[in-house]
C-alpha cells in the first residue's frame, strides 16, 4: 500500500465496515478529538518491507554507557574553558584598575607638582 490508500480501497474500507464500526469510522472523521486521541493509541507491529531497517527500542543504559564519558570530557573541557576565561577577564581587570589607580595617583602628584604638569596644561 502507498503512504495514501486509493479512493477504491478507501471505498472498500467502508462497505466492508458494519453498521456499529461505520457509525465509529464516520465520527472519527468528523471529530478532531477522537482523531488526536487515535494517534496515541498502539499500533499493531506490522512486518517490515523488504529492506526497510527497523530500529527497535534504545537500550538506555547501553546508549548512556557509552555517551557518558564524551558528555563528561565535554563538561570537564568547559569548566576548564570557563575557569580560564574567568581567570583571564580578573587578570585583565585587574591591570585595567591598577592603570585607572596609576593615573589617578599621578593626577593628585600633578595637582601638587607643576613639575609633573603636561606642557600647555593651565597652571
Amino acid at each position: 500500500m502507498q503512504t495514501h490508500p486509493s479512493e477504491e480501497v478507501l471505498e472498500d474500507f467502508i462497505l466492508s465496515q458494519d453498521r456499529g464500526r461505520l457509525a465509529v469510522l464516520w465520527h472519527l472523521i468528523g471529530c478532531a478529538s477522537c482523531r488526536s486521541k487515535l494517534l496515541f493509541l498502539p499500533r499493531p507491529e506490522r512486518p517490515p518491507l523488504e529492506g526497510e531497517v527497523r530500529f527497535g527500542a534504545p537500550d538506555y543504559d547501553r546508549v548512556l554507557a557509552e555517551v557518558g564519558p564524551v558528555v563528561r570530557s565535554f563538561e570537564r573541557a568547559l569548566k576548564e574553558t570557563a575557569l580560564s576565561f574567568l581567570q583571564q577577564a580578573l587578570a585583565r581587570e585587574a591591570v585595567a584598575t591598577e592603570v585607572v589607580a596609576r593615573v589617578a595617583d599621578y593626577l593628585k602628584r600633578a595637582e601638587h607638582g607643576p613639575e609633573l604638569r603636561f606642557q600647555g596644561a593651565e597652571t
